[in-house]
């Protein structure tokens, strides 16, 4: 899910350039970043199936998507 503040033109925009399956809700008034205490951008969260954040990130790098991917797997195991 991507959560964001964002026009929704901008949103559109960037989906066309980099295309993905993804449901986006627009948090136009910047409650569900306040919620989670969103201090930077982009910022992840994986949530485990009792609800409880069990995951968080600031920012993205290099080795981002294999570090998601093994905190993943430990909330499937």
């Amino acid at each position: 899910m991507l959560i964001t503040s964002d026009p929704p033109q901008e949103v559109s925009e960037f989906l066309k350039q980099h295309p993905m399956e993804v449901t986006v809700l627009f948090d136009t008034r910047g409650e569900v970043g306040q919620l989670y205490g969103v201090r930077g951008i982009p910022n992840g969260f994986l949530v485990d199936r009792q609800g409880k954040v069990v995951y968080r990130s600031l920012g993205w790098g290099r080795n981002s998507f294999s570090e998601l991917e093994t905190e993943i797997a430990k909330v499937l195991d």
